[in-house]
């Protein structure tokens, strides 16, 4: 079939004087292994031309690999929001500008290169496949996505947080919630569009590739379709809209973030001084200011009751009192 294709799109370019770019063409079989097939049938012709075989193809900025995973294309993704990012820092003097307004630019321009063509990785996301699930240290592991990697880095450097600091801290203060689920909006409108396209019975193959995703159950369609339910049974209603979807996931957020923190010992003092999540009026404060309230609040200061918690000695309770204190 590869070249039957081959040869009508060679017939084609013959035909209308055109040329295929062979340094630019790969040919890629999907398989579960993710392994580069080396059958000879595999290495197909396109004339004399020889069309390679390749691990990984970036399409559309989309980074896609033999066994389907989205992993790859998150990071890349990542890797370039980092980049940005970084030239972002070097043309912004936080002494005048405000945290609303950083947050405000960060929204505006790195959050869409993160996010671009979330509608078709983000099911694939450790948020959306395990927020409803029975896993422990689940916002360890949301942190873990290369999506919510970089949007914990941005949201610490606007706190003047080093990178050890507690994420549930950072995301209580500054009141904003893991970027998976604010994109969730996104996904599911599009989702919407795809179900109004074929139920008028459209002719795009869009609609056709969801079709097919839908008959078969396959991951994209399933794994949204078992939030969606999941999401309709906890809340013992049906939720249709969007962002019905969205105000779900932040409330199903807020109560598992009210949950871990309690339970973490190293937020004893945050947990007494910050009762319900939300931003922080502070965060409006000079950026000195700033980087010295929310240290002290993070536990991300140099005081030895945090850092009597590293080191060879840190089993001794001795090793975390003051040593400018008498009492």
């Amino acid at each position: 079939k590869n070249n039957n294709m081959l040869n009508v799109l060679q017939q084609f370019c013959l035909d209308w004087g055109l040329a295929v770019n062979i340094g630019k063409s790969a040919i890629m079989v999907f398989n579960r292994s993710g392994r580069l097939l080396k059958r000879r049938e595999l290495f197909s012709h396109m004339g004399r031309l020889k069309v390679p075989s390749a691990r990984q193809y970036t399409y559309l900025g989309i980074t896609f690999t033999l066994s389907g995973s989205s992993k790859l294309a998150q990071e890349t993704l990542r890797q370039k929001a980092i980049r940005s990012y970084f030239a972002l820092k070097g043309m912004i003097c936080t002494d005048l500008v405000t945290r609303t307004a950083i947050m405000r630019l960060f929204d505006s321009l790195i959050v869409p290169i993160l996010s671009y063509g979330c509608q078709v990785w983000l099911p694939h996301t450790w948020c959306f496949t395990h927020l409803l699930g029975d896993q422990t240290n689940k916002l360890r592991s949301i942190s873990g996505d290369p999506l919510e990697r970089a949007h914990l880095t941005f949201l610490k450097w606007v706190l003047g947080m080093n990178r050890r600091s507690p994420n549930g801290a950072v995301w209580g203060d500054t009141g904003r919630f893991p970027l998976a689920i604010e994109l969730s909006k996104n996904l599911f409108s599009y989702l919407r569009r795809l179900e109004v396209m074929d139920k008028n019975g459209s002719s795009a193959l869009i609609r056709h590739a969801y079709r097919e995703q839908a008959d078969l159950k396959l991951p994209w369609y399933s794994k949204i379709e078992g939030l969606h339910y999941g999401l309709c049974e906890r809340q013992s209603q049906s939720i249709t809209s969007p962002t019905a979807v969205r105000a779900a996931l932040r409330s199903i957020f807020t109560n598992l973030w009210t949950k871990e923190r309690l339970d973490n010992k190293r937020l004893g003092f945050y947990n007494l001084i910050k009762p319900t999540f939300g931003r922080e009026p502070y965060l409006d404060l000079e950026l000195t200011m700033v980087r010295e309230i929310a240290t002290f609040r993070c536990s991300g200061h140099s005081l030895a009751v945090e850092t009597g918690r590293h080191g060879a000695k840190r089993e001794s309770i001795v090793n975390r009192a003051c040593r400018h204190c008498s009492c």
